[in-house]
């Protein structure tokens, strides 16, 4: 709802979702703006695909690694970025997402659970649901955290089965219905 609202305050043109950033110049000077109003423009960007857009400001929405945030430069006017994006710090805690077929104890349950043991915490919530009860379709997102060495961490990073079988060894003595939506995970919908 909040984002509605705010793009809906926004003229035509302004967003640009999924566009890809190539380069990034700062202090370009005055131009149009999305709507067509002059505007300073402190920012011009170069997309992939050519286009060149004047802005007086950027958001960048392209994740922990954000390119966009690497081609501005920690220097960048409005930056809260001080250092390189791939200098990023190890928090100590590894997250793990899965996608798992809704187990019986859950089915019908639009509400969430979650665990805490003390160091690491399994939140779940319903990803789809399907047109009647009972049906296979429906499925469960769950997020497990806990802390990890960086350099075991690394190990396991994009390893579908290393993560299922750590989130599983953490969890087996774990109440139902967790160690039953973990089995019900295949590897290939977990990330990490």
């Amino acid at each position: 709802a909040l984002r509605q609202l705010l793009l809906e305050s926004l003229p035509d043109g302004v967003v640009r979702w999924g566009a890809q950033v190539a380069s990034v110049t700062l202090d370009a000077g005055p131009s149009k703006d999305g709507a067509g109003e002059d505007t300073p423009a402190p920012v011009s960007l170069r997309l992939a695909s050519g286009a060149d857009i004047h802005a007086s400001v950027v958001v960048g929405a392209d994740g922990i690694r954000s390119e966009v945030r690497r081609l501005l430069g920690p220097h960048a006017r409005g930056s809260p970025c001080t250092t390189p994006s791939d200098a990023l710090s190890y928090s100590g805690v590894v997250v793990v997402l899965g996608i798992a077929r809704t187990s019986a104890a859950l089915q019908g349950d639009a509400s969430i659970f979650e665990t805490v043991d003390g160091s690491q915490r399994l939140y779940t919530m319903p990803f789809t649901r399907p047109p009647s009860p009972g049906s296979a379709e429906a499925q469960d997102m769950w997020q497990f955290s806990f802390p990890m060495d960086e350099e075991l961490a690394m190990q396991l990073q994009g390893d579908g089965v290393g993560l299922k079988a750590e989130v599983e060894r953490r969890c087996r003595d774990w109440h139902e219905p967790v160690p039953s939506m973990l089995r019900e995970t295949p590897a290939d919908a977990i990330i990490g």
